[in-house]
């Protein structure tokens, strides 16, 4: 059993570096768009004993140029004090040979991510094929790994949640979640889903777990840190053109492209973002008796939350993997065609070169009215909340046979 899933996840590296090796840049041209030599500042920062200037993007730049090349653009971290520490061995390396293990360590994440899913859903050896290659040629997989962002570890937190929820293991489904704090706003939804389920003791294992966190993070980088990088945020909130908001496949992405007001635009986003955590717990509560619940939400949990984010990227659609996955699925066994639709009308879209036509011609090059990714989203989580009780627990149906006779009918009717 070990030595078959030794394979399988051989397999599944070698299917995922074809094109995410092939599709890069040659030489330092990642440095254009890369966010790893913040990364690698940062680490070199924090190993001088200076953790709160991480967050103070001159500095991390001007530690930039020491090892790189750097453009003419802004250099800075985004995630939270407590997650920083992931990158401190990377301090002891060269930038080419730390470039190239955080590249194999993406690729590993989402490999073990995708293996682990398709244990969850109990998929065939042909489906578990379908899924790898989908993957591997779809935008959000090779953005993420041009960028080196830190999303795949949020997918394998995310599916090692999925697996011990199946399983109905709340303390290591907590603990797996741990993985989603780098991030946490992407799955406020899904979280907002775990708490109209009553999974009281997985949200107060992630409580418990966070806080501890944070408290030796606090002991670690100090409240300046922690200032700063709240100045961080503030900053790009003042200022969206850093980080491209008009591109993101989000409803904040669409008003930008529609020319809205920015604060207004912010202010819409951040309430339809409530209202999506508000949705995702009403739903939950239809579903809480169910027991497979986190199908539910997996789909409408991510979705749900995904498409009314403040701030989130292209590269972070990975984490919308498992939804797609769970809707195919359950799609197939009731045969439920508009679902069929959705779901692979949203993976052709996202998928190489679709995708290059879509993101950097269309919107990026003709600014285009439309945000075509964040539209596609949208009609696929409404059809999912729309068929969401097709996404739970199946039941085969019931065929009402004729009762049979008592033997004394069967006999009476013999005798005359």
């Amino acid at each position: 059993m070990l030595r078959l899933r030794i394979i399988n996840f051989l397999f599944a590296m070698l299917l995922l570096s074809i094109p995410a090796l092939v599709l890069q840049p040659p030489g330092d041209e990642y440095l254009y768009y890369s966010d790893f030599p913040a990364y690698y500042s940062s680490a070199k920062l924090i190993a001088q004993h200076r953790s709160a200037d991480v967050y103070k993007p001159d500095l991390v730049k001007q530690e930039a140029k020491k090892h790189f090349w750097i453009p003419d653009r802004v250099v800075f971290v985004a995630e939270p004090p407590y997650a920083m520490p992931l990158v401190i061995p990377l301090s002891f390396l060269s930038p080419r040979i730390a470039h190239n293990l955080c590249t194999f360590v993406a690729i590993a994440a989402i490999a073990v991510s995708l293996l682990i899913l398709a244990d969850v859903l109990t998929l065939t050896n042909r489906g578990t094929l379908l899924l790898m290659c989908l993957v591997a040629i779809s935008g959000p997989f090779v953005e993420c790994i041009r960028h080196n962002k830190p999303t795949p570890f949020l997918l394998l937190g995310f599916c090692l949640c999925l697996f011990w929820l199946k399983r109905a293991n709340n303390y290591n489904a907590a603990a797996a979640s741990l993985l989603c704090l780098i991030k946490p706003h992407e799955l406020f939804s899904f979280f907002g889903f775990l708490f109209g389920a009553r999974k009281y003791s997985v949200l107060c294992f992630t409580a418990a777990f966070t806080s501890l966190i944070a408290c030796l993070s606090m002991s670690v980088f100090g409240l300046d840190a922690w200032t700063n990088y709240l100045g961080v945020l503030s900053d790009v909130s003042h200022h969206p053109e850093i980080v491209g908001i008009q591109v993101m496949p989000t409803l904040k992405g669409q008003l930008y492209r529609l020319h809205v007001n920015e604060s207004f635009a912010n202010q819409i986003s951040f309430v339809f973002f409530f209202l999506s955590v508000l949705g995702s717990y009403l739903i939950a509560r239809r579903f809480r008796e169910d027991r497979r619940y986190w199908k539910v939400g997996a789909t409408i949990g991510s979705l749900l939350g995904f498409i009314f984010l403040t701030h989130a990227h292209g590269y972070d659609l990975i984490l919308v993997i498992p939804a797609v996955a769970v809707i195919i699925e359950q799609a197939r066994i009731h045969g439920n065609r508009s679902l069929l639709l959705a779901a692979w009308s949203t993976v052709a879209a996202f998928s190489l070169p679709l995708y290059i036509l879509i993101h950097y011609v269309y919107m990026v090059a003709y600014d285009s009215v439309l945000n075509v990714h964040f539209a596609l989203l949208a009609m696929l989580t409404v059809v999912a909340v729309r068929y969401a009780h097709q996404l739970g627990d199946f039941q085969k149906p019931r065929v009402n046979l004729p009762k049979p006779l008592p033997a004394y009918a069967s006999y009476s009717g013999q005798r005359s």
